[in-house]
């Protein structure tokens, strides 16, 4: 129905980082909205030939077909990522599904998935994880980096007010037109955002720590925070 968002990296196996490991895994990236962990688990895509599913990914994919968009499912969906809040554990599951089987995706990264303690434990019936990857990055950084993002709606290109911006103050660089900013990136939705995962994160962790599978590097900047976390992972053997 929809494209389907697993990126596999057989082109840049060459490149890869050798580490002796060939064997199936399941890496699931954790962190706030905005926390890097999508940059991130693209690094670790090509430095292992990784798939990459993230589920933010997987829904953007399912909203822009037109079809799928008009069902009961596809206007939920959308109305709840419009309002900032977390698609139920029961829909995000649905898509997932056909994405994580061992056969098809014997060596993936999970990118925005689980973010809750029941999205653990339904993963758990299906395709457990061998190790969660937290990305810890300050609230206050999350807003910066987030709420300073503007888009042309035309192309998808992404300006950021501060790291990215447009050569002219709110105009697309190639078609000269208005640059917005999508609902889910303002403070007000960032916040309640932010909330949420705050409320849902200490049990997750709690649950994959008892299982001894968590790997937690903090700190402000994505290439700051990656070689230690690379470095770490390595470390397991599990890559």
């Amino acid at each position: 129905m929809f494209a389907t968002a697993v990126r596999t990296l057989a082109s840049v196996a060459g490149r890869r980082l050798s580490t002796g490991s060939a064997a199936p895994v399941a890496v699931a990236m954790f962190g706030a909205p905005g926390s890097g962990k999508g940059t991130i688990a693209e690094w670790l895509v090509r430095d292992f030939a990784l798939g990459h599913l993230s589920t933010g990914d997987l829904i953007r994919d399912a909203l822009s077909d037109a079809d799928f968009l008009a069902t009961d499912k596809g206007k939920a969906i959308k109305a709840t990522i419009d309002a900032g809040n977390l698609v139920g554990d029961d829909i995000i599951l649905d898509l997932l599904k056909p994405k994580i089987d061992v056969a098809a995706a014997p060596r993936i990264i999970l990118d925005g998935f689980p973010r809750t303690l029941v999205q653990a434990k339904m993963l758990d019936a299906i395709r457990p994880v061998d190790v969660v990857l937290e990305v810890d990055v300050p609230a206050e950084e999350i807003v910066r980096r987030l709420s300073g993002r503007r888009v042309h709606p035309g192309s998808g290109r992404i300006y950021h007010v501060s790291f990215n911006p447009p050569k002219e103050e709110g105009k697309d660089d190639e078609t000269g037109e208005p640059l917005v900013q999508r609902d889910d990136d303002k403070e007000e939705v960032i916040l309640h955002r932010l909330e949420i995962f705050n409320d849902q994160k200490q049990p997750v962790l709690d649950y994959y720590a008892s299982l001894d599978k968590v790997i937690s590097v903090s700190g402000t900047e994505s290439k700051v925070i990656y070689p230690a976390m690379r470095d770490r992972l390595i470390a397991t053997g599990l890559v």
